[in-house]
């Protein structure tokens, strides 16, 4: 007897989809280019450990920590909900116009977010992705042979593996994404917004009438 199950998949063409997506594990670099001059920012940091800094920075200017440490979390968790169809025009989506996000992590990949319109919850999102790791290791002077070797192998195993991430992550170029809202909100600030609050000096008290 021929028995034929039958396999209950949601009628949502978006629950199919693969929701993997361009992994910017180290970002060292992030800069937003918004449609103000209030919305231009750049952050930076020396290494993995290292505080964010403000590009251009101004006097006693400090970093909101809080705010800008969470855009690390953010970009290493990039995620889609949708995908537009191929034929979708860019202008239609604000994509001719779009506010753009560049991030340059510490292997050399430096990756472009152009940002669409935003619909209730997404934004439409197109992405760039140029890959420029350094293809050399330069040994210490006191390594010993051994230790050498072993390191040498280890260079080419993390090369090879970015290589075969930028091969990868390229493939995302092509299409349209929708991109969850609240991943990308937190971007969209002024510099302004992205600067500690200084305490409000004390009031003066006044001065006590004479007798």
């Amino acid at each position: 007897m021929l028995i034929i199950r039958f396999v209950q998949t949601d009628s949502e063409p978006r629950s199919w989809l693969k929701r993997d997506f361009v992994k910017i594990d180290s970002p060292a670099t992030i800069m937003m280019s918004g449609q103000t001059p209030a919305r231009h920012w750049a952050l930076m940091r020396a290494d993995k450990q290292s505080d964010w800094k403000l590009a251009n920075a101004q006097g006693n200017q400090e970093l909101e920590k809080t705010t800008v440490n969470s855009f690390a979390n953010l970009l290493g968790s990039l995620s889609f909900i949708d995908v537009l169809p191929a034929h979708a025009k860019p202008a239609d989506q604000g994509l001719d116009k779009p506010d753009l996000i560049t991030v340059q992590d510490f292997d050399r990949f430096t990756y472009t977010l152009k940002i669409g319109q935003s619909t209730t919850e997404a934004y439409p999102v197109q992405v760039s992705v140029a890959a420029d790791p350094v293809k050399e290791r330069t040994p210490k002077s006191d390594e010993k042979a051994e230790e050498k070797a072993k390191l040498d192998q280890e260079f080419k195993d993390h090369l090879k593996q970015l290589e075969e991430k930028a091969a990868t992550e390229k493939q995302y170029e092509k299409r349209t994404y929708l991109v969850p809202k609240s991943t990308l909100d937190p971007f969209f600030k002024d510099r302004a917004e992205l600067l500690a609050k200084k305490p409000s000096p004390s009031p003066t008290p006044a001065p006590g009438k004479k007798r």
